[in-house]
């Protein structure tokens, strides 16, 4: 099954092995669980909330597990990111661009705080990053609140991590809880380090042409930061993952995911910028009621060549089949310089860097320019999001040190970038690929399937 997160396929994964008894390890564990109860120990006990554990020789969790604290090994302790080496294609982008900023991150047990977060950032050569904040018809596993807890990081980050806040649009009664939560949109669409909003309306099941949708984008268009991120295209969790994982399925019909049905709202809202996240890629299987053959693919591209104020993202699909097709689509539609780079690949450790081999070589062999590369790894992010044009110094939290980040140089370059990665995305790139030997060797991870309770809605 073709899923959107490789990193919760049941055998595909990029994280290097931790040795016997480390993270992810629950071979026994029942497959199903009630909330806050994905990935317990062999014995088969529910985990305390927020806790992934590794089960120890009694299957159990850690003494000093506590509730919160993601991602122990059987000694109780965090296992960090895989070391990895970057590409000479990578290296050079980087001298060249001068940064990379991943505009696809998202809340994550595996980075709890920001220290954490911004770490694996420098790890994967990211000077900076959008997190974003996602409601769904569950309560979030990662914090009480999203914009808030978006927010704070943002905060705290020293200019490295910024947030694109959201609402729910799925809890309760939509009509008594609107003015509510479009007043609160409003508002942290207004704070500090804030610099959007998003919304994934086959998750959220808001119809693209609803009032509902109107409500969100007129409050965009009135706020100080009129991005609009909006996910287009199909979702894993349209299919038999979610219902697996969640009791539920999406709403993938094109009513949901169809971006020229927002062509009235990006014509209306003429002031907004609108990111079509995903390029409308297709992450279901051939079988599915919903399966669109990467036709959604042609209407963002269409809509994008149409509206000025439209860009695509890439984020997620380099490594699912016709990548290379959707990336060809997008060259032929002469919008190689309104591509937006993510990753959407932050939710275990060591996945930003694989994902950044791929993108690079995938964008020079379907025809970006030099320029254009660079454009969709920094300067269209400075542009849409209106971000500083020099990254932060290095440090973490509230550290002002004015040291350079580890592996961005001091001052930008001219040369263009050379070499590609034998790993690069396409057809073929189902593997995170890319980074050298030292990637290849790493063993995959296999997962028990109830893992996707804590990432159902958070694409």
């Amino acid at each position: 099954m073709n899923l959107l997160l490789p990193s919760l396929l049941l055998a595909s994964s990029s994280v290097a092995a931790q040795g016997d008894g480390d993270a992810f390890n629950a071979s026994s564990a029942p497959f199903a669980g009630g909330e806050g109860e994905a990935f317990w120990g062999s014995d088969g006990d529910a985990a305390p909330e927020g806790a992934f554990w590794a089960p120890d020789a009694e299957g159990s969790a850690p003494s000093d597990a506590a509730p919160g604290e993601a991602f122990w090994d059987s000694d109780g302790e965090t296992p960090e990111s895989p070391a990895a080496e970057p590409s000479a294609a990578v290296l050079d982008a980087i001298e060249v661009c001068g940064e990379i900023v991943d505009s696809h991150l998202h809340e994550s047990l595996a980075f709890p705080d920001v220290d954490s977060l911004m770490a694996e950032m420098s790890i994967s050569l990211a000077s900076r990053g959008i997190l974003m904040a996602v409601y769904g018809a569950k309560p979030s596993p990662f914090s009480e609140d999203p914009n808030t807890s978006v927010q704070q990081f943002a905060e705290e980050s020293g200019g490295r991590i910024y947030g694109l806040v959201s609402l729910n649009a799925t809890g309760g009664n939509w009509t008594e809880a609107r003015d509510e939560e479009l007043a609160r949109l409003a508002s942290f669409l207004e704070r500090e380090a804030v610099v959007g909003a998003k919304i994934a309306p086959p998750h959220s099941c808001v119809q693209l042409q609803s009032e509902t949708m109107r409500d969100i984008v007129d409050v965009v268009s009135q706020s100080s930061h009129r991005v609009m991120y909006i996910h287009v295209g199909t979702t894993p969790f349209c299919g038999p993952f979610g219902l697996f994982t969640q009791g539920m399925i999406g709403c993938c019909g094109r009513d949901y995911v169809d971006p020229q049905l927002l062509e009235g709202l990006i014509e209306e809202y003429a002031n907004v910028t609108f990111v079509l996240l995903h390029a409308g890629h297709d992450f279901l299987e051939e079988d599915s009621e919903h399966y669109y053959d990467n036709e959604l693919v042609d209407h963002s591209v269409a809509v994008a060549r149409q509206h000025d104020n439209v860009y695509l993202e890439i984020s997620a699909f380099l490594k699912q089949p016709r990548a290379n097709e959707t990336m060809q689509k997008i060259v032929n539609g002469n919008l190689t310089e309104r591509v937006v780079y993510g990753s959407d690949v932050n939710h275990f450790p060591g996945e930003m860097l694989p994902y950044l081999e791929l993108a690079i070589p995938a964008m020079t062999d379907a025809g970006f320019s030099d320029e254009a590369v660079c454009r969709t790894l920094r300067g269209n992010a400075i542009e849409v999001f209106g971000l500083p044009a020099e990254p932060p110094g290095m440090g973490g939290g509230n550290n002002e040190t004015e040291e350079p980040m580890v592996g961005l140089p001091t001052e930008s370059p001219t040369s263009p970038p050379t070499g590609t990665d034998e790993n690069g995305g396409g057809e073929d790139s189902t593997s995170s690929g890319g980074g050298g030997d030292s990637m290849r060797g790493r063993e995959w991870i296999v997962f028990v399937g109830s893992v996707g309770v804590f990432f159902a809605l958070w694409l």
